[in-house]
C-alpha cells in the first residue's frame, strides 16, 4: 500500500508539472485525488471483506483438538 501511495504521489506530481496551465488541469488534480482516497482506503476494504467467523471457528476447532490430546 504504500509504495502504491508513493507512486501515486510521484506520478502525480510529475503530471502537475506536465500539464499546461488549463481547465483540464484540475480535472486530473481530481482523478488523481479520487485514486489517492482509493488507495487508502484499500486496507479497510481487505479487513471487511475478511471472514471473521469463519476464522475463529477455526481456531476454537483447534483448541478444542489440542486440548482432547493433552488429556490423551
Amino acid at each position: 500500500m504504500l509504495v502504491n501511495l508513493i507512486v501515486l504521489v510521484f506520478l502525480t506530481a510529475v503530471l502537475d508539472l506536465l500539464m499546461p496551465n488549463s481547465t483540464f488541469r484540475s480535472y486530473i488534480k481530481m482523478i488523481m485525488g479520487v485514486f489517492t482516497v482509493l488507495i487508502l482506503l484499500q486496507p479497510v476494504v481487505q479487513l471487511l471483506q475478511k471472514d471473521h467467523c469463519a476464522e475463529l471457528g477455526e481456531q476454537i476447532k483447534n483448541a478444542i483438538q489440542t486440548n482432547r490430546l493433552e488429556e490423551f
